[in-house]
């Protein structure tokens, strides 16, 4: 008697047979218009088994790939955490060799930037159980430069969280820390909190002479961050956004900074280093009222003095 996969196997190569028979099915190219979309093979309905794609997106000049996928259906079993089954994995460079930026299965959605020119997208199916695949778009993205393609060693796994030490409060007059792991890559996931806290009339005074985070060129930083709060707790004013390798000089207003580290589910870098130390001051003035943005978002307005590398 045949197992349920055996049976599913059988299934999905007729269901692909009388899908495709006498048609090719579109699977991977080379993408160079400034804007675009692409598809899983016969999206939207299911894509076949067994199947490799692969597609390049490559622009020109100072200009990287900024790649999205609105939509997402793979197969999926939720202990699998590494996308063994049917995945995307989308690599900064022309192929496959390079860096993995990420590895994409199930409903998961998730936006990409290049480090410079091109992007690989390589979708693959196993045997069974194909779903409806997946959409995604692109565009080009101008930037002032393009850097070197990073290390290889950027995709070496990194520690779990809970084997390193992530966020305290501090209240000695002058110190540091430092990111998980520095300076050595700090983890996926990551959320870590610090909070500096002074006594009478004493502000803070906060230095990051070190920051190596993953760099995102939009400058929105979406994936790895440090964000600085002039107050005791993050629903205070935010007065600094750093990542990639931004620094900044913050002071806070009162006798509180509060500080989050965050990093998403992949690149991870050395991380960032922060000095602070308790300054006299005459009085301790009130929090201000924050400042109107004309955002039609809503974004908090950002009080800072950063400087680029």
């Amino acid at each position: 008697m045949m197992d349920i996969r055996t049976v599913a196997f059988i299934l999905c190569s007729l269901l692909e047979i009388s899908r495709t028979h006498g048609a090719a099915l579109k699977c991977g190219g080379a993408l160079a218009e400034p804007k675009g979309e692409f598809f899983s093979p016969n999206y939207p309905d299911p894509y076949p088994v067994s199947i490799s794609c692969t597609w390049t997106i490559q622009s020109t000049g100072n200009r990287i790939v900024e790649l999205t996928f609105p939509f997402m259906q793979l197969e999926y079993v939720n202990w699998d955490a590494d996308c063994r089954f049917d995945s995307i994995s989308v690599y900064d460079g022309p192929a496959s060799e390079h860096r993995l930026l990420g590895k994409l299965c199930g409903n998961e959605t998730r936006s990409f930037n290049s480090t410079r020119n091109e992007l690989t997208v390589v979708f693959t199916s196993d045997s069974t159980f194909p779903k409806k695949g997946f959409h995604a778009s692109y565009s080009f993205v101008d930037v002032p430069f393009l850097p070197e393609y990073p290390q290889k060693e950027l995709v070496t796994p990194s520690p779990e969280l809970k084997d390193v030490k992530c966020g305290g409060e501090w209240t000695v007059s002058e110190g540091g820390f430092t990111s998980p792991n520095y300076p050595h890559h700090y983890p996926n996931k990551a959320h870590c909190t610090w909070t500096i806290k002074s006594t009478g009339n004493r502000i803070v005074e906060l230095t990051f002479p070190t920051v190596e985070l993953e760099p995102d060129w939009v400058k929105d930083c979406r994936f790895d961050s440090i964000k600085v709060f002039d107050g005791p707790a993050s629903e205070q004013r935010l007065i600094g956004l750093l990542c990639g390798t931004q620094t900044g000089n913050f002071t806070s207003t009162r006798n509180e900074l509060t500080v989050v580290f965050s990093s998403d589910s992949s690149t991870s870098h050395p991380g960032f280093k922060a000095q602070y130390r308790f300054v006299d001051v005459p009085s301790l003035s009130e929090y201000p009222t924050p400042v109107p943005t004309n955002d039609p978002e809503g974004k908090v307005q950002i009080y800072k003095h950063i400087h680029l590398f």
